[in-house]
């Protein structure tokens, strides 16, 4: 496939955000002064098919966040609805 940039919009969608040290951030500097992060898919529209890229952490690091994972029969992770719904 032929990738015409001049027709796609590259959408940030945002999942969650939760509080970190801004520490962790700055090379240890700022110690102890909390920090919003936030963390995306992007979604690319213009092309044949909609494309979405997932960009995120390991299992691992959503379960330390304590947030609500999915997985199937196929070892596919994702992110557990929370209430509301998806758009």
């Amino acid at each position: 496939m032929t990738l015409n940039r001049s027709h796609c919009i590259i959408h940030p969608v945002p999942l969650f955000q939760t509080i970190g040290d801004k520490s962790r951030q700055t090379y240890r500097l700022n110690l102890g002064k909390p920090l919003a992060l936030v963390n995306y898919v992007w979604y690319i529209e213009g092309l044949e098919e909609k494309i979405l890229i997932d960009a995120g952490g390991s299992p691992e690091f959503f379960r330390k966040l304590e947030i609500p994972l999915e997985m199937d029969s196929n070892n596919r992770i994702w992110l557990k609805q929370s209430g509301g719904e998806l758009q």
